[in-house]
């Protein structure tokens, strides 16, 4: 195996775990977000 094919096969792994932590963020802002109405919410 050619370092190129190696580089482009550990990629392709990768890419799919690089979704994940894309949808991990975003339910990481959202989960911030309900967080910081309930702070309001409780200060009120």
């Amino acid at each position: 195996m050619t370092d190129n094919e190696l580089l482009l096969a550990i990629s392709e792994m990768i890419d799919p775990i690089r979704g994940d932590i894309r949808e991990i963020k975003k339910e990481g802002k959202e989960i911030k977000r309900e967080v910081d109405e309930v702070k309001l919410r409780v200060k009120k």
